[in-house]
């Protein structure tokens, strides 16, 4: 069975699933850096309007059947998927709620040269060569998060001042996303020391795990900075003080790599043209590794100390 097939095999038995009113579907959606992907969801025709569904994308799913997952079983999964309750914010927020709109802005940080459509729709500033975009968190009723983009449209009915909503924004981000900073060279031990890799794990490296100390030996020091959800984390490079406390406790300017739209990855800048080496790095797992949607920027970048600010320290040559 090709995807084609799938698809039509998948959106029958769904369908078989739906009662009066009711219809699963698959639609166009655009997604991060101009990816267009087809998604299943779930229309409901006694909506009449901000009628929200879960996306589901059959693409992925393919690639479970193909692995020997049931058709059936996965028709059952997408169907509790689709029927996940929907943000209980939402209708707060489509009746343009000021003061929920306010509360629950937050930075969101993707690439621009890649958005340059996208970017006409919604609102955004400059940062560097990235664009930084506002997102209003929605609680679901199962204490999960859900996330829609403020569009120029959206504001204009809030009737709420760029500056205004920016800086709320920027006020809310630590408070509701959160950040996140972990030891790479850590996590990559303590994994091995839960997998068969364990024996080649040293006394001296275990201890170092144990006892939360840096790793030995001539290791480059790497760090992960996320936020608490692990979605668009990259935004924290716009709020999080912990670039700041990592570089004053190294001593060093910090190189920041975009790894994706999720995570940062902070080391020291060593010089010497290592900035240019490591965009090299950059770029090759962008092209061969990241899914084209989370692709964050081909740039490397850099905090410098003595000015605390963050600079391009190595550009993409396209920009």
């Amino acid at each position: 069975m090709n995807l084609s097939e799938f698809q039509t095999t998948l959106i029958r038995l769904l369908n078989a699933r739906t009662s009066q009113g009711e219809s699963v579907c698959i639609e166009n959606f655009q997604r991060n850096n101009a990816v267009e992907k087809r998604g299943i969801i779930l229309r409901d025709e006694r909506c009449e309007e901000y009628c929200v569904s879960p996306v589901v994308y059959p693409e992925d799913l393919y690639r479970i059947y193909r692995d020997g997952y049931p058709m059936d079983r996965l028709a059952d999964e997408v169907w509790r998927v689709l029927h996940t309750p929907a943000p209980t914010d939402t209708e707060k927020l489509f009746v343009t709620d000021r003061t929920f709109a306010l509360s629950h802005a937050v930075l969101r940080l993707i690439g621009k040269k890649q958005n340059q459509t996208y970017l006409e729709k919604v609102l955004y500033r400059d940062f560097l060569d990235l664009a930084v975009t506002i997102g209003i968190v929605l609680e679901k009723p199962d204490g999960s998060r859900a996330m829609t983009v403020l569009t120029k449209e959206m504001l204009e009915e809030l009737d709420i001042p760029e500056n205004v909503i920016f800086r709320e924004a920027a006020a809310n981000s630590p408070l509701i996303l959160g950040d996140c900073l972990k030891d790479m060279n850590r996590m990559l031990l303590e994994l091995k020391a839960h997998t068969g890799e364990a024996a080649a794990v040293t006394e001296e490296e275990r201890e170092d795990v144990k006892n939360g100390r840096e790793d030995p030996g001539t290791r480059i020091p790497l760090y992960v900075l996320t936020n608490q959800v692990s979605h668009y984390g990259a935004s924290a490079m716009l709020y999080s003080g912990k670039i700041r406390e990592l570089a004053n406790r190294i001593g060093m300017d910090l190189l920041i790599l975009p790894s994706s739209v999720h995570e940062l990855i902070l080391m020291p800048d060593q010089g010497n043209g290592s900035a240019k080496k490591v965009r090299e790095f950059v770029t090759g797992i962008n092209e061969s590794v990241l899914r084209p949607e989370d692709i964050l920027s081909d740039s490397v970048y850099r905090y410098a100390r003595e000015r605390d600010c963050i600079e391009i320290a190595a550009a993409d040559e396209s920009t």
